[in-house]
Parts: structure tokens; sequence; C-alpha cells
């Protein structure tokens, strides 16, 4: 029996012969010990079609004593094949004598290895011999190609929805307490501002704003700048000196060098000698630009001169990362068919090259501006940028007012991080990036059911978590939040991400769910993509969605009539082989598919008596999941999450509630203008303000409207003394007791404000701790 070998290709002559059951073509892979193969460690010779069915042997000159052995790819669903001795006579590249081997899933069955492997393809076989030694063998990455569809349209859509989209809910959500190594630029170095990072192009369409408004007033501050008279001391010849008092006469008294004895009689008599300074030091009034207004015009340009030079910095570094990849890719003669991870590539480069050089260009016009100011306004002291207080020059001089505009836009934007461009530009294997997307979409729908972050928990309801598993196949995502606990009123929703369902008792984040059959060497756990758990009323509901980057058909049988079907593998392994805590199992499980065109949702128990029983009945299916084809929320509507039965709508859309209890139709809960809260609401509104004076250090930012600022309010939280006029409509007609006094509070709550409200609670509730 051949032992077990540690360098990075073993003594023994080990090959993997594939035959593509469609072209006949052959492919040849050297197989290494799995654990000395890279990350990402491209093979150049050879690729593999995600729809093509294969034979497979294993070609060695070692001894395999075993009928079975475990084949993985890209470390999901390991299954165990058949080994057989096919030729005992076979040959080697090197010339030694080998045995070949066959491996297949039954006799005579078609083998569809590659079925779910998306854009590239890392295989890793594991031999388990009798005497409990073990040998586990794997490849490079091999690129797997897919047949030529439609896929840019989706790519495009997905990156479209992912970087050009707006700031929303779900898209803060996603990236919350993400420790993000892609590099960011704090935009403020004002007190703790909330994480509302937006992409690059939101951040340089702010950087155009900027140097409009710089732009249309550069003449005025070259020429008529904001400038006060000041005394400045000069040291000078007697005859332009102008008065000669108590200053000057001090200063002569402590430089007798600068007084010459002269016969002529002078204001300067010392023991009877006439005397005459050469220089006198004296103060005479000049202009000066060295005040608060300007100092802030000058390093708020500077902090945008600082903060573009970094995003373009951070960004080059990726793109060309990405360049590098793109051209190994392109050296695959590929005649028929698409590489998928290419055309994400592509996709990506399409998108944020035009974007570095926007702001290549933005970052010359911002020196060429700093330049012009810095020359125009001499001898202003450099300080570092915060947002200044609101002078009466900022108040009343339209340049300034101008400026203080956009600083305060530059304030209110929070911190630009690359976070959302660099999940894009880090991810461009598509099975990965269709997760995010799935993600992203799964939390827009849970946020339109009007879900948000449960914060009574006394914790940080959205989190990234990680697990202890011992294989080099699975990593602990740290890209995006992998756990947000949600609460609607009373009902609870726990949505993780790539979570671990252990084959052994071990402490797993509260996940209550546990392998029950035991897997190959290192692979005793499942990791779906989603886990939902949804409670409501003491009822608990446990959900299973898994993102497949498929088709329909393709996802519900494997892409050929007589392959596994995916469908039932996942079945087999999240609602069998799978345990709550409790004795309970699994409820549904729905698999998401991104190659659809038409949004669709199809139901595993449609029979008639199914149909007829539907309350007895918790559906599994399969949903599609794509750029204007998403069936989230018909799938949420098929499980009974979605609200409509506590909450029923006319039109059967979800709706959003408004500040006041009011339901407000069309989706439009961005668009809301402000409305009175009722006296329901106030008595909501009051114990949070309440408990932020408690948690505060200084309570009295509370009557301060740059604090309010944090709540997206525009108008101090509170007032001491009886707001008049405009003022009065927007807080409470009755004085109340906080703590801190009678004060009147500010009544124009929204529910993003009041979402804001509550983050900042936790925050400083974690900071006390």
């Amino acid at each position: 029996m051949a032992s077990i070998n540690i360098s990075r290709k073993s003594h023994s002559l080990w090959h993997l012969r594939m035959v593509d059951g469609v072209d006949g073509s052959v492919v040849e892979l050297p197989l290494f010990v799995a654990s000395s193969i890279k990350d990402f460690d491209l093979e150049q010779s050879a690729f593999v079609h995600e729809g093509h069915d294969y034979e497979v042997w294993v070609v060695t000159d070692a001894e395999i004593e075993c009928e079975l052995v475990t084949w993985c790819v890209n470390g999901r669903d390991a299954l165990e094949v058949f080994i057989r001795e096919a030729d005992s006579s076979a040959c080697g590249k090197e010339g030694r004598a080998c045995v070949s081997y066959r491996l297949s899933r039954k006799d005579g069955e078609r083998w569809y290895p590659f079925s779910m492997a998306c854009g590239f393809a890392s295989i890793e076989i594991s031999f388990d011999y009798p005497n409990g030694h073990s040998r586990i063998l794997g490849t490079r990455d091999l690129v797997c190609i897919c047949d030529k569809e439609d896929q840019e349209r989706v790519v495009s859509g997905i990156l479209d929805e992912f970087v050009n989209g707006g700031q929303n809910t779900p898209m803060r959500w996603m990236f919350e307490g993400v420790e993000e190594d892609f590099g960011s630029a704090a935009l403020t170095e004002s007190e703790n501002v909330f994480d509302d990072s937006q992409s690059m192009s939101a951040f340089l369409s702010l950087c155009e704003d900027v140097v409009r408004a710089y732009g249309r007033h550069l003449g005025y501050f070259r020429s008529h700048a904001y400038s006060r008279t000041a005394k400045e001391s000069v040291v000078v010849g007697p005859s332009e000196v102008h008065r000669l008092g108590r200053n000057e006469l001090m200063w002569l008294a402590t430089m007798p060098n600068m007084l010459h004895r002269t016969d002529a009689e002078t204001a300067v008599r010392m023991q009877g000698n006439y005397y005459i300074a050469s220089k006198v030091r004296t103060e005479r009034p000049c202009r000066t630009y060295d005040n608060l207004e300007n100092r802030s015009v000058i390093a708020f340009l500077g902090r945008v001169e600082s903060s573009l030079s970094n995003a373009i910095t951070l960004a080059k570094t990726k793109i060309r990362n990405l360049r590098d990849i793109a051209s190994r890719l392109k050296s695959f003669d590929v005649k028929e068919g698409a590489v998928l991870s290419l055309v994400v590539i592509e996709s990506c480069l399409e998108r944020e090259e035009p974007l570095v050089d926007r702001a290549r260009s933005l970052l010359d016009e911002v020196k060429r501006i700093s330049y012009s100011l810095r020359s125009a306004l001499p001898r202003v002291a450099d300080v570092a940028y915060k947002l200044p207080r609101r002078s009466k020059a900022f108040q009343e001089i339209l340049p300034y007012m101008d400026v203080y505009s956009v600083m305060v836009k530059w304030d209110d934007f929070g911190e630009f991080r690359l976070i959302r461009d660099g999940l894009v530009l880090r991810t461009w294997r598509m099975d990965k990036l269709y997760e995010y997307y799935v993600l992203y979409k799964m939390l827009e729908a849970l946020s339109a059911c009007r879900f948000e972050p449960d914060y009574t928990l006394g914790r940080r309801p959205i989190r990234c978590i990680q697990y202890d598993v011992e294989s080099k196949c699975f990593k602990n995502e740290d890209q995006v939040a992998t756990l947000y606990e949600l609460m609607r009123g009373s009902e609870k929703v726990k949505l993780y991400y790539q979570p671990v369902f252990y084959g052994e008792y071990q402490e797993n984040n509260e996940v209550d769910l546990y392998r029950t059959t035991r897997g190959g060497r290192g692979f005793n756990y499942w990791t779906p993509d989603f886990y939902l758990i949804f409670k409501s009323g003491g009822e608990t509901k446990r959900i299973i969605f898994d993102a497949k980057f498929r088709k329909m058909s393709a996802v519900r049988w494997a892409g050929k009539s007589n392959a596994e079907s995916s469908m039932d593998s996942c079945l087999r392994k999240y609602k069998i082989d799978t345990l709550a805590e409790d004795g309970s199992r699994v409820d549904a499980l729905w698999l998401l598919c991104g190659r659809v065109s038409r949004r669709q949702i199809k139901v595993r128990q449609n029979s008639p008596w199914a149909q007829s029983h539907k309350e007895l009945v918790l559906p599994d299916g399969v949903a599609a999941v794509a750029p204007g084809a998403n069936a989230l929320l018909d799938v949420f509507g098929e499980l009974g999450i979605d609200g409509h039965g506590q909450h029923p709508f006319p039109d059967g859309r979800p709706s959003y509630v408004g500040s006041a209890g009011e339901v407000v139709k069309d989706g439009s809960q961005g668009d809301l203008d402000s409305v009175d809260c009722s006296q329901d609401g106030i008595d909501d509104v009051a114990p949070l303000i309440a408990e932020l004076i408690r948690l505060s250090v200084d309570s009295g930012a509370l009557f301060d409207e740059k604090y309010a600022r944090r709540m997206g309010v525009g108008h101090p939280l509170l007032r001491r003394r009886k707001p008049e006029g405009r003022e009065a409509n927007y807080y409470c007609e009755k004085s109340i007791d906080l703590g801190v006094g009678c004060c009147y509070l500010y009544k124009k709550w929204l529910p993003n404000n009041l979402n804001l409200l509550k983050r900042q609670i936790a925050l400083l509730r974690e900071k006390s701790v």
C-alpha cells in the first residue's frame, strides 16, 4: 500500500483522466496532495464543461485497496463513488507502469460531475483505506465553461444593482459590522458616524458637486474672499514709523544694538546723549485671510483630494489583478461555450475603468482649484478638516453658503468605503457573486415585508459570525454580515448566510440544526446558502434556501433527464439527513435560480390534495431570482411570512408603515413626506429618547442640531423653550420630563429616522458594556 506523502506532488504517480461523453475530448490532470494546493491555482492545460457527462479514471502506480472514495467539487456536495480496477497495463506520462481505476456513481449510469459547478471546478478525491489511513488528492482550479446563453444580461443586471444601485436599507444591513480590508476613507473627523457606505459612483457624484461649487465661485475667492483687518508686527526703518509708543520703546530697550549715537536732537536720550534707531518694531494694520471660514474652505478641498487619491489607488490595484486573471482565462481556446467568470470580469472592468478615469479627471480638477485657492489666500494656516460651525459668513455670503452646503452633504455622506465596488472586484467567481445577489434580494424582500433589526435583544442584531470548521473547502465569510435578527411586531426572523450544520455537538452560533449522517473525511457538516427561522404566535418555521446560478429545469433535473436531480439531492441532505435539537425537521426547501428571464415559481407539492390543503403543507419549490425576474415575495407568500395573513392589503402587494401607523402603498417608502406622530407614536419615541439620554456622556448634545443629524433629523431632538413660528410645527405642544428637565420633543419621525435612533442606542449600549 502506498504511504501518505505531504509533498506538493506525491512520490507515486497520480493522474486524473476524464473523457467528455459529448465530444470525446480527453482531459488529463495531475493530482496533488490537497493541503499543498493554493487557494486559487489555475490549471492552464485543460477545461471542462458544466453540462457534459464524463467517464472518470484515476491512473496511478500506487496500490488502492478501497471500494468507495469521496468525490467533491468546490468543497460542496461530497459524493461517495465506486472505484474499480479497469486496466492494469496503463502507462503513465513518465513511462511508469500504472493501473487505471474507473470512478462511477452506478454501473452504466452517465455521470455529470460538474453540473453544479459555476465558473471554476476544483476537484478533491479522498481515499479511505481499511487500516484507517487516508489520502486526499486534488486538482488545481479548472475553468468550467457553460453554454452560450444570455449570461451577459444577467451578470450586467446583478452588477448594476450592486454597484450603481442607490443607498438603501438592505444594502446597509448587508455590510453592517463587516471589517473591511479593501480600504476606507472617512469623510469626516467628527464623532462616530453611521456606516452608510455607498458605491464609488455615488462618491464621485458627490465629488463633482464639490468641484462645481468651488468652480462657480473661484473668481470670487481670488478677488473678494472674506478677510479681516488685523495688526501685524513689522520691523521697519525710523522714517516708516507712524507712531512711537510704549511697545516700540520697550522693544528698543531690549535691542540696544539697534541704537546709534547722533549729534542731532532725537526723541531718545540717555545719559545726556541722543540716539537714533536703525530699525524699530511697530504694529501696522493689514488685511489677513487667516480665519475660520478660509481655513475650512482650503482644508475641505484637501480632504476631498486625499479621499479621491485613496479611492483611485485602491481601485487600480484590484483592476490590475482582474486584468491579470482575464488574460489567463482568454488563453483557453474555447470554440463553443462561454467562460462565465470571464464574462463577470469583463463586465466588472467595463464598469469600473470609466469610474477610475472619471476619478482621475476629478482629482486633477481638485488639485488645480486647490493650487489657485492657496495662491489667492496666502498665509492661511493648515488645519485638519472638520465641519465648521455655521458662522455669519457661511450664512450670508453666497459663495461661502454654497461651499458650506456641500460640506454638509459630505458630512452626511458618512463614510466612503469601496465595500460594494470591492465586493464585486474581488468576487469574480459567479457562484459567489450570485449568492451575494440573492442575499441582497432576500434582505430587500424582508424589508418590503416590514421587518427591521431587532434591537430589543441587547446585542447587535446584524453581525458577522464565525464557525469552527477544519476543512480546506470551508472559509468563514467576512465580506458581508452572516446573521440577521429581524422583527415585525411580535414576529421574529433569524436569517443565516452560509450556516454550518455540524455532524457532532458543539457551539454553533445558536444554529439548532445538525447533520445526522457521517460524511467523508473533513466533510462532516452541511453548508446550505441560507437558513431562515420564522417565529410567530408560538409557531416556528425552519426554511432552507440554496442559490443556484442555473436554469430552473437544470436545477430540478440537473440538466439532463437521466442525471441526478439537484432538488432531490438537497431534499435528502436538508430535510432527511438534518435534524433540529428538539427532534423537528426542516419545514421547507427552496432552490433559487439565476438563469431565468421571467418571474416564476414551481411548487413541488402540487397534487390536487396538496393544493386543497395548503394550511397543512409548507411547500418546497424552485423560484426565479434574477434581475427583472424576482419571485422572492411570491415565495414568502407561499411560506406565510410576508405578513399578508395578519395585514391584508387590497392590492396584494407588500406595503410600508409610516410613522403614524398608516399604510403607504406602491412601495415608495423612501419618498415619504414627514407626518406628525400620533400620541401613541410619541409614547413609543419618548422611552427611546430617555434611554439615549441615560447612555449619553453629554445629554446636552440632544439639544444640538448637529447631533440630531445622526438620526437624519434637521432639528434638535429636544428644546428647552417652547418653539415658535414654523419651528412649532416640528415639536409636541406639551412639554415632557425625560430626566433633563421639562423640554419639548421633536415629533416628525419617519421609520428610517427611528431605525437610526435605535442603532445609535445599540452602539452606546455596546460601548457601555
